[in-house]
């Protein structure tokens, strides 16, 4: 496997990286720079159109936070239930909601867990289309982005925060390496120590406090995730392979 993987660098006129890091790592490996680039995911934001969810918001008694993605073992979704109780057990009268949407090898476990420890505030959905994800996402106030603490995800970007950049929902972010500094640079989000559920809950009500600051946040997503608008990817891209042929 590496040896085709290796000879498929070398014999390449042009290799595309979606981050840094990757590029990095082929670079130490002694291939051409001039040759490695990078053109990142991105978001379609003629789909992800924030405009109706901003005033849909402000009418909503409740404040809605949301993870959406796979309930898997590298996600460690625990975290975020354990600070949903945290919520539930230090601060009842807040109307703080959290909804967990996607499938994977935990989705039974945690489901059991909230019943169990019975978790009123937190509610478990299996994958739904996409345009079931959307209306949700029109009702989300922040959205968190976990994965365990790994030197593996050091070098990822998870693709929804795009998506949620586009929708200016704020991005409580949980996840160590390029999409922390991601997320510090353009000021989108709020970061947390993964696998930390205090940290966590500390970022949840610190947006959940200040308007001011949830608004600017929200703002600087919405700014930023016109650098990431897919069809400019798509041109750069093309732009790059016209380059070779």
């Amino acid at each position: 496997g590496k040896y085709l993987e290796f000879w498929l660098y070398k014999n390449s006129d042009l290799i595309i990286c979606l981050t840094n890091s990757f590029r990095n790592y082929l670079i130490n490996l002694n291939f051409d720079s001039k040759k490695v680039k990078i053109v990142t995911n991105g978001v379609n934001t003629k789909f992800f159109d924030p405009k109706e969810s901003i005033n849909k918001k402000k009418e909503l008694l409740n404040f809605n936070v949301s993870y959406f993605g796979t309930i898997g073992m590298a996600h460690s979704i625990i975290t975020i239930v354990n600070t949903a109780k945290i919520i539930q057990d230090n601060y009842p009268k807040l109307p703080i909601k959290f909804t967990l949407i996607g499938s994977g090898a935990e989705h039974s476990y945690i489901k059991k867990f909230i019943l169990d420890n019975k978790i009123k505030n937190i509610k478990i959905l299996k994958n739904i289309s996409r345009n079931k994800i959307l209306s949700y996402l029109k009702i989300t106030h922040i959205s968190i982005i976990h994965l365990k603490r790994s030197k593996l995800f050091k070098t990822v970007i998870p693709s929804k925060l795009f998506e949620n950049m586009a929708m200016g929902i704020p991005i409580v972010h949980g996840v160590l390496g390029e999409s922390k500094k991601l997320v510090l640079k353009h000021k989108i989000g709020i970061t947390f120590t993964p696998e930390n559920s205090e940290d966590l809950c500390k970022s949840i009500l610190k947006l959940y406090n200040d308007k001011r600051l949830y608004n600017e946040i929200s703002k600087n997503c919405l700014n930023t995730s016109k650098l990431f608008e897919r069809n400019n990817l798509a041109k750069k891209m093309l732009d790059e392979i016209m380059k070779v042929v």
